[in-house]
């Protein structure tokens, strides 16, 4: 599997980033890899409060092979995928909503 790369992303719409990196950085099949996600707003740079948001993992023929929809009360969250095959897999957090 190869290396995925950690990333930043911004949702315009909400004015929220949101950072998601993982451990193992080189994920491995049968391996469990933990994710870290947070959530900053953009206006204060300071973590998101109770954000509505989509996490997910897709498959190299971009197709959706985990999917969990959640809650962040305090911007902090945290994920664990075990990867089943070899491939380039694209983790991502889709915001729903914020309060």
């Amino acid at each position: 599997m190869r290396r995925l790369k950690n990333c930043t992303m911004t949702n315009p719409t909400v004015n929220v980033a949101v950072q998601l990196t993982w451990d193992p950085s080189i994920p491995k099949v049968g391996q469990i890899t933990h994710f870290k996600i947070i959530f900053i707003d953009l206006k204060t740079n300071k973590n998101q409060k109770h954000i509505d948001y989509v996490f997910s993992i897709d498959t190299p023929n971009n197709k959706t092979s985990f999917q969990q929809t959640l809650h962040s009360s305090w911007g902090v969250e945290s994920a664990a995928y075990k990867f089943d095959t070899a491939g380039i897999f694209k983790p991502r957090v889709t915001i729903d909503r914020t309060s």
